[in-house]
């Protein structure tokens, strides 16, 4: 059923200007369609857009029908077409905020293509991203084909890259904010890198070291993964969670400014000048009070298995030692 531009009309002025179609069955929209507003036509049989489409603001196909899209189109505000029957994208597509394409057919990235928000196409057919890409908010490309990350990538919020088969990272790669790794195949990470976020490398079994010279700004979860210790000379600027990790030693004089959970490790002793600014967490450790370093500084709580001690009861505190809570 063809949606007419009188109904269209109707539907805009009872909702402030956004056409919100709540009828399954239409399958088209009218041709010289101008919408003021946000449009949404999610769940609904249309497959295409009409001649002469302009919408001032959002649109959403999501579980639609949509199969595909002219060239040259401009979206003012997010785009969403999640779950939709689109397998390529248009060239030149110009999206002004957030791209969500999850659970398309989408196998490569299209050109001219310029998103102002973030990208989102987990669970894609995407085998690869083009050289030199810039995402200018953050980039989600979990559950994908992708196996490699190009040359000059640039991702100035997130990068979510979970579930792939990625073995290692670019030296030239730059991401705004965390990096997230879980459950991927990543094997090494490039000398001297820098992260200007936090970094996750969850349940990676193919990590088995960091490399010399990491320096992360914000923190790093290793849950369940297979790094045996950390280097000597890393810097972490946040929390630090290796639980269930095969983690069996820290390096001497290690600061973390935030929490430290090293619970159901192989660690069976503390190192010292350990210095941790918000809660050390021990669970399932054969760690008793008694061996705890007498140099050993924590900012909040010692929290071990059926204990958990005051920090300042058994630390020696100073009074320019910060706290994290």
């Amino acid at each position: 059923m063809k949606l007419t531009l009188e109904k269209a009309k109707d539907i805009m002025k009872q909702n402030n200007g956004n056409l919100v179609i709540n009828d399954p069955n239409i399958t088209e929209l009218p041709e010289n369609l101008i919408v003021d507003g946000e449009l949404e036509a999610e769940s609904t049989l249309i497959e295409k857009l009409p001649e002469n489409f302009k919408v001032k603001k959002s649109i959403s196909f999501a579980h639609s029908r949509l199969s595909e899209l002219p060239d040259n189109l401009t979206v003012n505000g997010d785009f969403s077409i999640d779950k939709t029957r689109i397998s390529k994208l248009p060239k030149n597509l110009t999206v002004n905020e957030d791209l969500s394409a999850n659970y398309t057919g989408i196998k490569y990235l299209p050109e001219g293509l310029c998103v102002k928000g973030s990208i989102h196409l987990d669970e894609t057919k995407l085998r690869k991203l083009p050289d030199n890409f810039t995402a200018h908010n953050s980039l989600s490309i979990s559950h994908t084909d992708v196996s490699e990350l190009p040359k000059g990538l640039k991702v100035m919020g997130t990068l979510v890259a979970e579930y792939v088969r990625i073995a290692e990272l670019p030296s030239d790669l730059y991401v705004g904010g965390n990096i997230l790794l879980k459950n991927s195949w990543i094997e090494r990470l490039p000398d001297n890198m820098v992260l200007n976020g936090g970094l996750d490398i969850s349940y990676t079994e193919k990590l088995t070291k960091l490399p010399k010279g990491l320096k992360i700004k914000g923190f790093l979860g290793a849950l369940g993964a297979n790094l045996v210790e950390l280097p000597p000379d890393i810097e972490i600027g946040g929390s630090i969670y290796l639980q269930e990790s095969k983690i069996e030693r820290l390096p001497d004089n290690l600061t973390v400014n935030g929490k430290l959970d090293i619970s159901f490790t192989s660690i069976t002793s503390l190192p010292k000048g350990l210095k941790v600014k918000g809660s050390l967490i021990m669970n399932g450790l054969n760690i008793t009070k008694a061996v705890l370093p007498k140099d050993l500084q924590v900012g909040d709580k010692i929290i071990m298995s059926e204990e958990t001690i005051e920090g300042s009861s058994i630390c020696n505190r100073k009074n320019d030692f910060l706290l994290e809570r």
